[in-house]
Order: structure tokens, then sequence, then C-alpha cells
């Protein structure tokens, strides 16, 4: 959606590996508390007329194994969870370590590092493969683009950063953006295709230009999401014409979720900070 401002975007992977590591060590944890109390016989199984027979082995040197009554079918499943278990205990050993290994190495490695190794006045004489959040977002917000012109007789409505916008509702949107420290553009132009869902190619006729009310950076991920905000759903008309505009938006590459926030609001139901703050967790922050 934007010209490219960076080489590489930031790495986003070793959090996700933090956290499995942390599962890891808790199953380990619980496996290895539960093993300690298992029985340590193996089961050798052998499937006769669609059915499974268990034999219990004493040892790897014990090949046939003793026949196990149906009556132990219960004990028979334990034995054979526990050496599923015990066997699993050293893959999570192994998966564990190779983790940790490729984390401490990574941390001291990679190329964000590089850079927060180099001294101040060497930082801001070289343009780094990730950009710092700070830099990055600066150059993102210095897109200069026209906005959509407010009518003189409409409310005098002013966002923390001194844009006027059309309603309360976008006060809150603008204003909440601003304390999670999430860049945005308010009403960018974004050209979209009328026929995009029966031609791969566009011509002008089938183009319009839609001015979303918010064009949001995620800083994490570099992505960049609209957020459209409807206020006047109970009223049928709006809502008809919101049900199209959202059409147009999905034939044109642009889902909830993947890269485009939509909210909603009626007289009885308000938007409020609160909900603006969960959907910027969710899609701009993690």
């Amino acid at each position: 959606m934007n010209n490219k401002l960076e080489s590489l975007t930031p790495e986003q992977f070793t959090e996700p590996m933090q956290k499995h590591l942390a599962v890891l060590e808790q199953v380990l944890k619980e496996k290895q508390g539960a093993a300690k109390h298992a029985p340590s016989d193996s089961i050798r199984i052998v499937k006769n007329h669609g059915c499974f027979q268990f034999y219990k082995r004493k040892s790897k040197r014990d090949a046939q194994g003793i026949y196990m009554p149906r009556a132990q079918n219960s004990l028979a499943l334990k034995l054979i969870q526990n050496d599923y278990d015990t066997k699993a205990i050293n893959s999570l050993h192994e998966e564990i370590s190779l983790l940790k290994v490729f984390l401490k190495k990574y941390k001291i490695n990679n190329t964000t590092h590089l850079y927060e190794k180099l001294s101040s006045s060497r930082r801001k004489l070289i343009t780094p493969l990730t950009l710092p959040d700070e830099r990055f977002a600066k150059n993102w917000l210095a897109t200069e683009y026209k906005k959509k012109q407010i009518p003189e007789d409409a409310p005098k409505l002013f966002t923390d950063n001194g844009e006027q916008v059309r309603s309360k509702s976008e006060v809150i949107i603008a204003n909440s953006l601003k304390a999670a420290g999430i860049p945005y553009r308010y009403e960018f132009p974004l050209t979209l295709n009328r026929r995009a869902e029966i031609a791969k190619t566009s011509r002008s006729s089938d183009l319009c230009t839609f001015h979303p009310d918010f064009y949001c950076l995620n800083l994490r991920s570099r992505k960049e999401f609209i957020w459209e905000h409807f206020g006047m759903m109970d009223d049928a008309e709006y809502a008809i014409h919101a049900g199209e505009k959202l059409l147009l938006y999905q034939q044109n590459g642009y889902l909830p979720g993947r890269n485009l926030i939509i909210t909603m609001e009626t007289s009885r139901a308000p938007f409020s900070s609160r909900a603006a703050k969960q959907i910027i967790e969710e899609y701009l922050i993690n």
C-alpha cells in the first residue's frame, strides 16, 4: 500500500518462539511429574480381525509379551500413552535446547542489534536495513495528500492533533490512536476498482476514490489498516450504503482483520473509547 521505506521489516518470530518455549517447558514439567508415577512396562500391539490385542512386555528382549485380556485394556492404554510420553520428554528436551541456543545467538547477531551497537552519531548518518519505529513513523507520516473538504456548517470537532473531524466517534478514535502511539492519516485517499471482482485490468472509468476514516500503521508489523467507522447503523439507507462500501472494499482485497478494521454504532449502542482501545490493541499493536 505504501512506497518502500526500508529493506527489512522488523522480525516478528522471536516473540512467538519465546512464548512457545515457555509452553514447551511447562509441558515438559508436567510430563516429567507424571512419568515418576507411571509404570514402565511396554506394550506390543497386534491387530486381529479389526480389533487391537495387547501384550505386556517386561523388557525389550521380551519380543512376544504376555497377553492382556480385555479387562486390562485401560491399563494397556495407560502403558501405551506412557511409552509415547517418555519419548516426548526426550523430544521436548531437544526442542527446548535448540530454541534456547537459537534465541541466544540470534539476540546478539541480528541486524537490529548491529545497528544498536553503533554510536548515536553514526546512526544518524546511515540508513539501516530496518528503521527504528520512530524514524519509520516519521517517514510514513510525511506522505502528503489532499483531504476531503469538511462543510463550513459542520460541528467544530477537533482531535488532540488539532485536526477537524466529522463526528464525536472519530474524535474518540483519533485520540485513542494518538494515545497509543499509532501513526494514522485522516481521510487518506484510496483508489478502488468498481469492477475488481470481474476484471483483472482497470479502466479509468471503473476507478473511484474513497477516503477511509483512518489509514493506520501497525509499527511492529509495518502493516497498514483501513479503519472505517459506521456511526448511523440504525438508519436503513445509511446501513445499505455501508454494506455496499464494505463489499467494494472486499472486492479490492481489503478484508476484515487482515487490512480492514470495521466499527459501528447506533443511537442505542454508541461507540466508546474502551472499544477503540480494544481494537487498537488487537490490530495495531499486537
